[in-house]
């Protein structure tokens, strides 16, 4: 079971990710981020059951041919989520990016190598499918002053989801949508699209669901 994708798509997913893996222990199964080959795409997921976030860039070939199985997927734990981020740093100008290969225990790549322990077997990440909202016509342009008025949405988690869209696209905060809930007990929306390497486009969508009193 191995993943293969350029480092700089790698640390777009993680830096869109890795904030909302939970950091409790006793949950393994929400302790981790999820890389997945799915529908010709490579989707990253994390959430701690208060919030998602999904990354996801086109899946493709390397030079040897070799393409993971529509499906495969990886569970990265939570605490080697870090050690991955410095093990693929952004590329310097005009430097090509490097090959990541990530197994169920650990990142390999040219300069660096990331081990860690398979998570827990049985573990199963959840369907988080279900609690992604469609996105409407009508949803605002991301202003961080904005996030904070109070939806019954934790402000934090909205202010951190539009950071980790705006980190995984390099700091662009163009294409950041917020789409708010239409009632106190519906979740809200973060949406943006943007291109990393000149021409991989990614796709980053965060959901917070309502704080229960």
């Amino acid at each position: 079971m191995t993943i293969k994708m350029q480092t700089t798509v790698f640390r777009a997913l993680l830096r869109a990710t890795a904030l909302a893996a939970s950091r409790d222990k006793t949950r393994p199964h929400l302790a981790c981020v999820r890389l997945m080959v799915r529908d010709g795409r490579i989707v990253a997921d994390a959430t701690d059951g208060h919030r998602l976030h999904r990354a996801s860039a086109p899946w493709r070939a390397f030079e040897d041919g070799e393409l993971a199985p529509e499906g495969t997927s990886i569970l990265i734990p939570q605490a080697s989520l870090a050690a991955c981020l410095k093990a693929v740093p952004a590329p310097k100008r005009g430097q090509a990016p490097a090959l990541a290969v990530l197994t169920a225990t650990g990142l390999e790549t040219d300069s660096a190598a990331v081990r860690w322990s398979a998570v827990v077997e049985g573990a199963l990440f959840p369907e988080v499918e279900r609690v992604i909202p469609p996105l409407r016509e009508k949803a605002q342009k991301f202003e961080r002053e904005n996030c904070a008025s109070g939806w019954g949405i934790a402000p934090q988690y909205l202010i951190e989801a539009c950071e980790a869209c705006s980190a995984a696209l390099d700091g662009d905060r163009g294409g950041v949508i917020v789409q708010t809930p239409e009632t106190s007990l519906a979740a809200a929306r973060i949406h943006a699209t943007g291109y990393i390497d000149g021409s991989m486009l990614v796709e980053v969508v965060c959901v917070v669901m309502p704080m229960r009193l």
